[in-house]
């Protein structure tokens, strides 16, 4: 197992900044994660002998994953740091197993604020471990988590275009340049671990102070693959997503180099020269070009990703 050699730890600062109703419209305009991730958390937990009392997403942002976990559990809660977040959280709501409301709490990460010691069976982490400071972060979990419990780690990097695509060598040619290029003066240290599918992600046992509450033995690392490809062991194939180019405008905007990029270019942002709508033309030419109908443009995408399992023993 490669062991991370980057230990440099970068605060998000974008989605922190947050309001409630930049908050709801990040939710509204973020793609949900594969049933199958949800799936494979579950069963992991289960075969290993989790309990399902309390659910804990930590960096929840509104929400979307302890919703979609919570009626599994008695209790259910969600941490963020953004109070903005936390509060389109609240509003969107839902409700655990047994009927209880999702309890929505701002803290960082590291420190988890009136989480009580031993309380927690399953905690998930979504897009969000690469702005925490695993140093701290692990051994906070260790007090936390009940013996027995999961942790479940994932992400999913920046959306390329699948091979099924018209002009699809043309579309993967452009997304690359604008994600290497365009993008890279404005990705933080957080990105560029979460472009790398968690690869220089610390963890437990990597950490200089290492976590032994921690099983390394039953870690699990899982890399999302496109469904319709053969899955290899330490694989896990996902749905391939049709999207719109409404749906990649909408994406686009809650992304944060490319908030970066606007707050780097005031007088371009939300002008036709904008990064998002300049793209958007070439991709519309591009998919045009290869016999696409112009009037319904639709590009189905992958999600290079990484799910990480951990047990607390």
């Amino acid at each position: 197992m490669a062991v991370p050699t980057d230990t440099g730890h970068t605060e998000e600062k974008v989605f922190r900044a947050y309001s409630s109703e930049q908050g709801r419209h990040y939710a509204s305009a973020r793609t949900a994660y594969p049933q199958v991730v949800y799936d494979t958390v579950v069963d992991f937990h289960t075969t290993t002998g989790g309990h399902f009392g309390t659910i804990m997403d930590v960096g929840c942002g509104p929400g979307p994953v302890v919703r979609k976990l919570a009626t599994k559990f008695e209790h259910a809660t969600g941490v963020d740091p953004s109070p903005g977040m936390i509060e389109s959280a609240t509003i969107l709501g839902g409700l655990s197993g047994s009927s209880k409301p999702i309890d929505f709490v701002v803290s960082r990460a590291e420190t988890l604020e009136g989480i009580a010691d031993s309380s927690i069976d399953l905690v998930t982490v979504a897009a969000a471990a690469h702005w925490f400071d695993m140093t701290e972060f692990w051994p906070r979990l260790a007090q936390v988590v009940r013996p027995g419990g999961t942790v479940a780690v994932w992400s999913s990097s920046a959306k390329m275009p699948h091979s099924s695509n018209p002009n699809a060598t043309a579309l993967t040619k452009l997304l690359t340049n604008l994600t290497d290029n365009d993008l890279e003066p404005h990705m933080a240290r957080g990105n560029k671990i979460g472009r790398s599918r968690y690869s220089e992600l610390l963890l437990p046992w990597t950490i200089d102070h290492p976590v032994p509450e921690f099983d390394a033995a039953s870690f699990q690392r899982l890399i999302w693959v496109p469904e319709g490809e053969a899955v290899q062991e330490g694989e896990l194939a996902v749905p391939i997503e049709t999207l719109t180019m409404d749906d990649l405008e909408r994406i686009a905007d809650t992304m944060s180099p490319i908030t970066r990029w606007r707050e780097a270019h005031p007088d371009l942002a939300g002008t036709e020269r904008d990064l998002v709508k300049a793209s958007r033309r070439k991709i519309e030419a591009v998919l045009s070009e290869g016999g696409a109908q112009s009037d319904n443009l639709v590009l189905r995408m992958t999600s290079p990703g990484v799910l990480l399992l951990f047990k607390r023993v």
